[in-house]
């Protein structure tokens, strides 16, 4: 009988190690996930997520997730159904590149792709945390958020496993509105939510919010401005995620509007419009103090909306013809490493009404760009085109596109 109590206690012991070693590897592999801060600023319904081997990417109004192997330049809609039709049948929900997602949350961790999007029950839709594999099968319904009211998702953020949800709550207080501004965070497998930070903005006044993730620590910026549209802030706080505490960096006010941020080391990079002149800058803020470093001024364009990423500083300029987009990009001491048009083969002969770009982001190898092409037609279609980066030359390779929708 204690030989039989032994072996009893034995295999308990192993199971119950075997089971505490999976939630160890399970947690280590959601600490290991880090959001990409390139993405943070992108537009809130686009997606993008880039691997060792491969691109995912949905722009912004297309139905579907789609893939590109960089080993191969395969590219498609990720589905894994080779009779299927992406979209075309009575039931695209069918498809398994259909992931009806909310944007800026696609995630790779611990081998497979998750992120926030609508579940469905019936006739009902959940807005829920979801994950598949890789070629987008075993489909999982991971949780159910069930936010409370005085939660309203603007954008939602997966790093270390966890997801950070950026809300923006509308309040009307006797006839008049004010903004909760505010960053939660929850785990995947735990409907507990944590407040990181919350502002009440005063009535009247407006403000938004902006995000950088990097390791344990959560960089971001509060901008606001007064009933009249007059009056600009920008007050810029980091959290640190190990220790539970935020702390004021610094603030900025009067002429600048920031249209981007990076970090480096303990210093904040600035992308800044002057509210008067509407000429665009590049400022360091270092200790508290900015320094401007560069401006984009040109005699002949104008260029605008400057966006700060990995190693880089760019901004834009259109004229008359819609493909005529030109692009100045920095390196982050104010080196300019390419100044010229912005190369535009994938339209081959169309000539399109109007382009726009929803999201883009880069690095110190190049950048992409998500075009919006709108035909004569009504037509409206997105190109996904990496700019490569050399020699002081963009080359320019389609990675992928998709025909989105039919408007007018």
């Amino acid at each position: 009988m204690a030989k039989k109590l032994f072996v009893l206690l034995i295999v308990l012991l192993l199971v119950g190690m075997f089971i505490l070693s999976g939630c160890v590897s399970k947690q280590s592999a959601y600490a290991e996930q880090e959001n990409d801060p390139r993405l943070a600023d992108q537009n809130q319904n686009a997606e993008f997520l880039e691997t060792e081997e491969m691109y995912y990417w949905r722009g912004d109004g297309c139905g579907f997730l789609m893939y590109y192997d960089k080993a191969s330049s395969e590219s498609g809609v990720l589905c894994n159904r080779p009779e299927c039709s992406h979209g075309k049948s009575s039931d695209p929900t069918e498809c398994g590149g259909c992931i009806l997602s909310v944007g800026t949350a696609l995630s790779m961790i611990a081998g497979r792709l998750y992120w926030v999007g609508e579940y469905q029950e019936g006739d009902v839709y959940y807005t829920s945390i979801l994950s598949m594999a890789p070629d987008s099968t075993d489909r999982r319904l991971e949780r159910k958020l069930m936010l409370p009211d005085t939660i309203v998702p603007q954008k939602y953020f997966f790093h270390h496993g966890e997801l950070y949800i950026y809300s923006r709550l509308s309040k009307v207080d006797l006839g008049t509105p004010s903004y909760v501004e505010a960053l939660y965070v929850t785990r995947i497998d735990d409907p507990e939510i944590k407040t990181i930070f919350e502002r009440q903005i005063p009535p009247l006044e407006r403000s938004m919010m902006e995000f950088k993730f990097l390791g344990d620590k959560i960089w971001f910026f509060l901008y606001g401005k007064d009933e009249n549209g007059d009056a600009f802030s920008n007050e810029f706080f980091r959290y640190d995620i190990t220790e539970g505490t935020c702390e004021t960096l610094f603030s900025m006010d009067g002429g600048l509007s920031i249209t981007g941020f990076w970090i480096d080391g303990e210093d904040v990079l600035l992308g800044t419009v002057d509210r008067e002149t509407y000429e665009s800058g590049f400022y360091r803020v270092h200790e508290g103090k900015p320094e401007k470093i560069a401006d984009f001024e040109d005699d002949e364009k104008f260029f605008v909306f400057p966006r700060v990423s990995d190693g880089i500083v760019y901004a834009t300029s259109s004229g008359e013809d819609p493909s005529d987009i030109s692009i100045w990009i920095m390196d982050h001491s104010g080196n300019t490493l390419y100044k010229g048009a912005l190369p535009m083969g994938f339209l081959g002969e169309d000539k399109p009404e109007a382009i726009g770009f929803s999201s883009d982001w880069g690095d110190k190898d190049g950048v992409f760009f998500d075009h919006e092409v709108y035909y004569p037609d009504g037509t409206v279609r997105h190109f996904l085109v990496k700019y490569g980066l050399a020699d002081g030359s963009l080359n320019e390779e389609l990675l992928m596109n998709e025909l989105s929708e039919e408007i007018g």
